[in-house]
């Protein structure tokens, strides 16, 4: 019996090993961002990153938000799933779900990008060819950007051009980047570089992004909205510069 016991013990130190090391090397990433409208703060975007055993990168968010100009104050919450398959920089799926009741969900089926969008019972299917170059964004879900900025060549640097997926809508869009700026920021000790970019969409729309030394996403400022979004470990010091500058115009 003991000898039993000692051999299930050490059975069950194994396999708590072997699980301990596959979260420990999973990558898993997770995020937490700030929303403001105006300065004001109106919401917030917590994002969750883990590879599954397959490879994938399985990529969560769920963001909370006043939506600006509407009367009505209940926040609105929109939650995303998306799914990467190892090697391939289209996603396989995304789902995202509004508790003001819309709905849709994206798959790759056959070459295709396959919409589907759900509204009061009611949904509309619509199809996009897949081609090798496309991304994706979706300028409303934070988290995507990461995944679309990871695709800009450093390197090479200057304006760049990049055929995204952009969603809601599901149009295909040839989007625009080019740096502004790249600085050297000291925050509680710790000192971050930020790089700076400006992407623009047709019709004049434009957002700013400032990304770290890894790619992800920091800030981002939607031009003519006036939402800027901000990481939650910089909000301190982003407000502190904001009041700043009010005060020293």
């Amino acid at each position: 019996m003991q000898m039993r016991a000692k051999m299930l013990s050490a059975i069950i130190l194994v396999s708590f090993s072997l699980i301990t090391h596959a979260c420990i090397s999973s990558h898993d990433y997770s995020q937490s961002y700030i929303i403001m409208n105006g300065g004001e703060r109106v919401g917030k975007e917590i994002i969750n990153e883990k590879t599954d055993r397959k490879g994938n990168l399985v990529c969560l968010s769920e963001q909370e938000m006043n939506p600006p100009g509407s009367k009505d104050k209940r926040r609105r919450t929109i939650t995303t799933k998306i799914v990467f398959p190892k090697g391939q920089q289209f996603p396989v799926s995304y789902s995202q779900e509004s508790s003001a009741g819309a709905s849709y969900d994206v798959k790759v089926e056959s070459g295709q990008i396959i919409r589907t969008y759900k509204m009061n019972g009611e949904s509309r299917e619509s199809k996009t060819p897949l081609t090798p170059d496309l991304l994706i964004l979706n300028p409303t879900v934070f988290q995507t950007i990461d995944y679309w900025i990871r695709h800009y060549d450093f390197k090479k640097g200057g304006q760049q051009f990049y055929k995204t997926y952009l969603l809601p809508g599901g149009s295909v869009e040839r989007l625009s980047i080019f740096p502004l700026e790249t600085a050297i920021h000291k925050y509680k000790g710790n000192v971050i570089q930020l790089r700076n970019y400006r992407i623009e969409f047709r019709e004049g729309l434009a957002m700013l992004i400032w990304v770290d030394r890894d790619k992800r996403l920091c800030r981002l400022f939607l031009e003519g909205s006036n939402i800027d979004v901000v990481r939650d470990d910089l909000f301190g010091q982003v407000s502190a510069q904001r009041d700043s500058k009010s005060k020293n115009p």
